[in-house]
């Protein structure tokens, strides 16, 4: 069990423009949950596209470097020869290579049990070389990755404008902690990109009240790849009464045409 150990991320936006373009159609009858699943101050990442957060077969917790990097903020170099990267923050750096156990940390080498690998051409690095590197605050727990600086998320549209005010007078909202997911959809490529998919989220009412029907406040945020967002979903939950420390299922159809690149949950834990 891992507690309050710093972990390292990173920017990969240059790094998948070398590897291949961004903003690929979703593929049809695609499913991901948890564990792993990433919290990032109050919001819970649930969708990080091409592919979601994954235990690979070493059972390692695999992240998105691009995406990490887009929420939390980085440097990195790519070379494509070498299918290395640079890693570059909190005036730390790190190399890491594709299919390779070894890594430089601040001109160190370091062997891991897992490796950096390609999916879906994106690039995903374990957890464990995020750790004691870059000085990023925050807890692995049972399948749980949970980073805490208010710096972080500053880069993803909903969460710099009025979007994020409108959840803030939502009281119901502010009650809830996410503690597992599992998103399914399907997409229909030859009609642009048109897709529909099913959001099952189960959280914890942290508050000191019982929980009414306001809970369709709960909402998903849903960025696409050109940048732009989408929220409100039809949701239903059960039961209707949702007393302190129990437990609640939300589900939400989606539907979109255009391809996702985050989907985001408010979470207050």
């Amino acid at each position: 069990m891992l507690k309050r150990k710093p972990f390292i991320v990173c920017f990969a936006a240059l790094l998948l423009m070398v590897l291949a373009p961004w903003g690929g159609r979703v593929e049809a009858a695609q499913t991901f949950s948890s564990p792993p699943l990433l919290k990032i101050n109050e919001y819970a990442v649930l969708f990080t596209g091409p592919v979601s957060p994954f235990i690979d077969s070493a059972g390692r917790a695999q992240v998105p470097l691009r995406s990490v990097g887009d929420l939390l903020g980085a440097q990195v170099t790519y070379f494509p020869q070498g299918r290395s990267a640079t890693i570059a923050l909190n005036s730390h750096l790190l190399t890491v290579t594709l299919d390779s156990k070894q890594i430089r940390a601040d001109g160190r080498t370091y062997t891991m049990d897992t490796v950096p690998m390609l999916r879906n051409n994106a690039v995903y690095i374990p957890i464990r070389v995020l750790i004691d590197r870059l000085q990023v605050n925050g807890t692995y727990h049972n399948g749980i990755i949970e980073l805490q600086d208010r710096r972080y998320m500053r880069s993803i549209p909903p969460l710099t404008s009025d979007w994020s005010g409108r959840f803030a007078a939502y009281q119901t909202a502010r009650a809830l902690d996410v503690r597992s997911y599992h998103l399914t959809w399907n997409a229909d490529t030859a009609q642009g990109g048109r897709w529909t998919g099913k959001l099952q989220v189960t959280a914890r009412n942290i508050s000191r009240n019982t929980l009414s029907n306001d809970l369709k406040y709960f909402q998903p945020i849903v960025q696409y790849a050109d940048g732009s967002t989408q929220i409100g979903f039809d949701s239903a939950h059960t039961p209707t009464a949702v007393p302190p420390g129990a437990l609640v299922n939300v589900t939400w159809t989606l539907e979109g045409t255009k391809s996702p690149q985050y989907i985001l949950l408010r979470n207050y834990a």
